[in-house]
């Protein structure tokens, strides 16, 4: 097994015209390229590729063999360990999906295992005809261990002269926001992202802070200067006056989506946080070791 610093994995993005009456596609490689003649109230297929980048060429050479000649884009990768697995996020803005189309705002999610080789999902997708613009914008975020680690996100044109655009961005960067009491499920949260994602630098020393004079100071020169912001929400959070300074100021300094919540138990989000994802599927195995320690 090679170590994950020798393999840097990367993400990027292509298009597909459609086939006779097949779905087009857009799949997600290295280096991009795109075929025309995307079209509102058809569906394709919304690809993310993860892969090594010794492999692009190959990839590359596959998008060259099926007829794409316009460069996309293209992403540096980050280290991934072998194992593990990557959760792929798309909250549709405009486009339904398969998946969806009775709830368009539900959230659809599909997991990567990664092992080195090429590996992909795929999202069925269309634009309505109604649309009344000629481009969507529409965003897949990445995630490890329930934690963000990146997002690659999709500008497509449609009709004569359709385009598609990708941009793919690494968390590299991290502050992280948590109660005292929290700790240890913190701690366990963030071993487990440095092991899949080893690159990730995360600022979670904020113990040592807290009660200082100046720690609005600290704040205003940590926080802003991030890739994300990971806010670890529980009840014990929710009654922290320094986790609510802390959020407060990432929300007023970066906005919105710079916070990626991770919930540690089921309590309710702040109102002005509740259009964010709190929801995680490792919660019930927190809430299960917390059993186990209490026995």
């Amino acid at each position: 097994m090679n170590s994950p610093n020798d393999n840097p994995l990367e993400v990027s993005a292509t298009a597909l015209k459609p086939r006779d009456s097949s779905p087009e596609s857009l799949l997600a490689i290295r280096s991009g390229f795109v075929r025309p003649n995307l079209r509102k109230g058809q569906w394709f297929s919304l690809s993310t590729w993860l892969h090594l980048r010794s492999d692009a060429n190959e990839i590359s050479g596959l998008a060259a063999g099926l007829g794409f000649n316009q460069k996309v884009g293209s992403a540096y990768g980050i280290p991934a360990a072998e194992g593990t697995v990557i959760t792929a996020r798309l909250e549709p803005r405009t486009l339904l999906t398969s998946d969806n189309l009775f709830c368009r705002r539900k959230p659809i999610v599909k997991n990567y295992h990664w092992n080195g080789a090429p590996t992909n999902v795929d999202f069925i997708v269309k634009c309505q005809a109604s649309h009344r613009e000629d481009h969507v914008i529409e965003t897949v975020k990445l995630y490890s261990d329930g934690m963000q680690i990146g997002e690659v996100v999709y500008t497509i044109g449609f009709e004569q002269g359709s385009w598609v655009s990708a941009e793919t961005k690494f968390v590299r960067t991290a502050f992280a926001s948590y109660s005292r009491e929290d700790a240890q499920d913190m701690v366990a949260r963030l071993q487990g992202i440095e092991k899949a994602i080893p690159s990730i630098s995360i600022w979670w020393d904020v113990e040592r802070f807290r009660s200082g004079d100046d720690w609005e100071k600290r704040l205003a020169a940590e926080v802003p200067t991030k890739d994300i912001f990971y806010l670890f929400w529980s009840k014990n959070a929710a009654k922290s006056k320094w986790v609510d300074m802390e959020w407060r100021f990432a929300l007023q300094s970066r906005g919105l989506a710079y916070i990626d919540p991770i919930p540690l138990d089921r309590t309710p989000p702040p109102k002005e946080l509740e259009s964010l994802q709190f929801t995680d599927r490792f919660v019930r195995h927190l809430e299960y070791e917390k059993l186990l320690r209490q026995e």
